[in-house]
């Protein structure tokens, strides 16, 4: 049985969403005025796309972005589910302190892991760069495919696999 949502309820949710997605709505608006200055509103312009895609800096970027993303992604995907399975086949105790081991990167603060593997890999001789890029996020996104796969695991039945 669905319950009746209160008018003042929605209308709190409604203003939730506002003050969330306004900003970007107006980003989105101004990001295709002509006027370089964001105050006043000087026509539709598409020149800062045309800009944006005629300088190889940015371009150069976007495709580090892209590949960072996807192979952070799929290494991830791949390196939590095997580290889910195994936790899932572990004994009690020891999955017990490898959920805890896997849930404290979560407890951080983003920029206190970003520090401290910045840290690690400057005291190790690495060189900084897209490989050191690449294994901090891999490092940052593993814990969250551990805690998504592992819940799935329990709930299937043992019998399947």
């Amino acid at each position: 049985m669905k319950q009746k949502r209160s008018p003042l309820s929605i209308l709190y949710s409604v203003l939730i969403f506002l003050f969330l997605y306004a900003p970007i709505v107006v980003l989105i608006v101004y990001s295709f005025n002509a006027n370089k200055s964001r105050g006043s509103w000087g026509g539709f312009s598409l020149k800062w796309y045309q800009a944006l895609f005629e300088d190889s800096t940015i371009l150069n970027s976007l495709y580090t972005t892209l590949s960072v993303a996807l192979i952070a992604a799929l290494v991830s995907m791949v390196m939590g589910t095997l580290a889910a399975l195994g936790m899932y086949y572990s004994r009690r105790r020891m999955r017990s302190l490898l959920s805890n081991l896997a849930n404290l990167p979560m407890l951080n603060p983003d920029i206190v892991s970003g520090i401290s593997l910045l840290v690690l890999f400057v005291f190790l001789g690495f060189r900084l760069g897209y490989v050191s890029l690449l294994l901090s996020h891999i490092a940052f996104c593993v814990p969250y495919v551990i805690v998504s796969v592992l819940p799935k695991l329990n709930q299937m039945d043992r019998s399947l696999f």
